[in-house]
């Protein structure tokens, strides 16, 4: 699947290259997107074309390409998606609309609403990434640090991993040792 700048998801088939859908338009430019890890659903994210500021997360039918429910709305940009492997919540990774700030947070799909925890660094964060599991989150952010969280417990595991400049990328393997 790929993101592109005419605010919509392309849906690519990997054998022959051939182009098998696309969701969209959506109002405003796509910023991020999931797939759900159980049932056939796409979670798009992007601006609302009204407010700027606000971003909506719409999950699409991957089958008829509809939307299946009233898009969620979350204050600020969301940078980045993920989807929690037990598929009741999403987490986002939301660049305030100052430009000063940013989070991670989850939220609950059926009900649209947000944990109340917020997994933050001291400078704006830079990426976030889940383990196989969801039980161990990787945040990095743009001081050079990376955190990792136990999210049942909403707690850092440990010191933070320092850096001399700021973080790229970052992964979890698979079994959560590295």
């Amino acid at each position: 699947a790929t993101l592109t700048t005419d605010h919509k998801i392309h849906i690519w088939n990997a054998a022959d290259g051939d182009e098998l859908q696309q969701f969209g338009p959506l109002a405003g430019p796509v910023t991020a997107f999931a797939f759900h890890p159980n049932d056939p659903l796409l979670f798009t994210a992007s601006l609302a074309k009204t407010e700027p500021s606000t971003s909506l997360v719409q999950a699409w039918n991957f089958h008829d390409g509809k939307t299946v429910s009233d898009p969620l709305r979350a204050d600020g940009i969301i940078r980045s998606m993920t989807m929690h492997p037990d598929g009741q919540r999403v987490l986002l990774h939301v660049r305030d609309t100052t430009g000063d700030g940013s989070h991670a947070r989850f939220w609950d799909i059926e009900t649209a609403t947000p944990d109340a925890f917020l997994f933050l660094h001291r400078d704006p964060i830079s990426g976030v990434e889940l383990n196989s599991t969801g039980s161990l989150l990787l945040t990095s952010g743009e001081d050079g640090t990376v955190r990792l969280w136990d999210t049942s417990k909403v707690k850092p595991v440990g010191s933070a991993f320092r850096h001399a400049t700021p973080i790229r990328d970052m992964q979890c393997s698979h079994h959560g040792r590295f």
